[in-house]
């Protein structure tokens, strides 16, 4: 099976811009205990979505942890919770951030469309050739 990493709930991704850290941390009219319950709010729609793209080739294997991605694609999940978190602040993003979220919705529907393959044995995930819709 494809190698799996934990998207975690609990802490910033490390491609959080320092703008959207700096918010997060002096976000007002927030306790850290809602600012930590919106971000696992983020991260448990990510995780979601994420994992529901894999799914839905039935070639594919999920991991059994609920709490993980793929590997390959844990950098496009952590710039996902990155800018859904920033506008969920209202901070404003800038072109390269909202790049990233599109490559992420990108790399998403390659998966989905069945283009990225995480099957069940081991090794890295399979590239298939395709045309783009």
């Amino acid at each position: 099976m494809a190698d799996w990493a934990e998207l975690a709930a609990t802490t910033l991704p490390p491609s959080t811009p320092a703008a959207v850290e700096a918010a997060y941390a002096g976000w007002t009219g927030k306790t850290d205990a809602s600012k930590a319950a919106a971000l696992a709010s983020i991260v448990a729609e990510t995780l979601t979505a994420f994992r529901s793209a894999v799914a839905v080739n039935p070639a594919n294997a999920l991991d059994s942890n609920p709490n993980t991605v793929p590997t390959a694609g844990l950098h496009h999940a952590q710039n996902m919770v990155a800018l859904k978190l920033a506008l969920a602040m209202g901070v404003a993003t800038d072109p390269v951030t909202i790049m990233l979220y599109e490559r992420a919705e990108i790399w998403l529907g390659w998966v989905q469309r069945g283009l990225i393959k995480f099957p069940r044995e081991p090794g890295s995930p399979k590239f298939s050739p395709g045309r783009m819709p």
